[in-house]
């Protein structure tokens, strides 16, 4: 009896969407008029836009309002104080000039062209800016002499909401991904599933046609898929994938 191998339930969105491109193009490749399995193959071919869908990492999505004030608001703390900075370095006194020039410095190479940034390289930045100053007794008496310690305490704190933004809505991008990624592949499960049924329905009723050329390639595609899902989930660090329930595998 003709039989097809099931996909992993676990297989990766990117390695999925390669397997049902791959499959559909074997299955064209044999003829399916001639093996009578046309209808199955054309509703399987018709999906083939959403498996290409599949075989994309995720795009970035804009930022929201909520992250574009934040980000503004941050940068109406910077932008003032590298003025300011600017301004006392060029007129500095005696008494506090080394204060003004290792404050400046050290505020000028951490924070010119930060409104250029993205808000992920944003927070980097201020925190290495933020942990360099905790990490220096020099620098941070120097910026109490300018007093200058309640202006970093501001750009901590907004660091803190920045991160706490973000953090919020990389969560809720993945938690739409992952769900519209799994409909997708529930999908593509079923397509999938009903070609192969109809392959192995079709090789018992015509029985005078040769299956075997294409199950065979078949096979071989769903080997080669299973064994890089199996590999993956024996590393390391396994990428998080969507899985299908049992009764949604490929049977």
């Amino acid at each position: 009896m003709v039989k097809i191998l099931p996909l992993e339930a676990k297989t990766p969105k990117i390695e999925f969407g390669r397997a049902y491109t791959n499959s559909v193009s074997i299955t064209e490749s044999h003829n399916p008029e001639i093996l009578m399995i046309s209808p199955a193959y054309e509703s399987a071919k018709k999906a083939l836009p959403l498996a290409a869908e599949l075989k994309v990492d995720n795009q970035k999505q804009p930022l929201t309002k909520v992250q574009l004030d934040q980000m503004e608001k941050i940068k109406n703390t910077i932008s003032p104080l590298l003025r300011h900075l600017r301004a006392l370095s060029l007129m500095a006194d005696s008494e506090n000039k080394a204060a003004v020039e290792l404050v400046y410095e050290y505020a000028n190479r951490h924070l010119s062209g930060f409104g250029k940034e993205n808000s992920y390289k944003q927070i980097g930045v201020l925190s290495s800016l933020l942990n360099g100053i905790e990490s220096d007794e020099n620098l941070k008496q120097a910026i109490e002499s300018l007093n200058l310690t309640q202006t970093f305490a501001t750009i901590a704190a907004d660091k803190v909401e920045l991160e706490a933004v973000y953090e919020e809505r990389r969560k809720a991008q993945s938690n739409k991904q992952k769900a519209r990624t799994l409909n997708t592949k529930r999908k593509l499960y079923f397509l999938l599933r009903q070609l192969f049924t109809a392959i192995e329905l079709a090789a018992i009723e015509h029985p005078e046609l040769d299956y075997t050329p294409l199950v065979n390639e078949l096979n071989s595609e769903v080997e080669r898929c299973n064994t890089s899902t199996r590999k993956r989930s024996t590393a390391s660090a396994p990428a998080e994938v969507e899985t299908l329930s049992t009764d949604e595998q490929i049977v």
